[in-house]
């Protein structure tokens, strides 16, 4: 199977995630619990998306925005990490299945990376992505 070595390890990534996601929460569940939920958290009710929706195009322009939120995000965090955040080169090709999963792959990475820096909790020590 095409690329099977790269679902492989984004499974596996997941696995020891979803792990560390459960960890993550019970704290945050228990802090909240400690805090009380109505002093420092204020709900917003839920509100399903409604018709009409917006054009592919849009939603794509939208998505890019959002990504290129997400990566100022990240040059923050690696600053706070003591790296330096570098710019990507253009790609002078159409993207493929295996870029797309070569991505997920960095943000499972990014993901643990961001878990292992919270001080105090007790994250799996295991090799994620790689």
């Amino acid at each position: 199977m095409a690329n099977e070595l790269m679902l492989r390890m984004i499974v596996n990534g997941l696995r020891n995630v979803a792990v560390d996601n459960e960890t993550l929460f019970e704290h945050l569940n228990l802090r909240a619990l400690y805090y009380g939920r109505r002093r420092l958290f204020r709900p917003t009710p839920y509100r399903p998306p409604v018709p009409p929706y917006p054009s592919e195009e849009r939603s794509q322009a939208r998505a890019a925005e959002l990504m290129s939120r997400v990566a100022d995000k990240l040059a923050l965090f690696v600053l706070h990490l003591g790296g330096t955040p570098a710019t990507p080169v253009p790609l002078d090709r159409e993207v493929d299945e295996a870029d797309l999963l070569r991505l997920v792959i960095d943000w499972g990475t990014v993901q643990s990376a961001a878990y292992k820096s919270l001080p105090g909790l007790p994250v799996a020590n295991v090799r994620y992505w790689r």
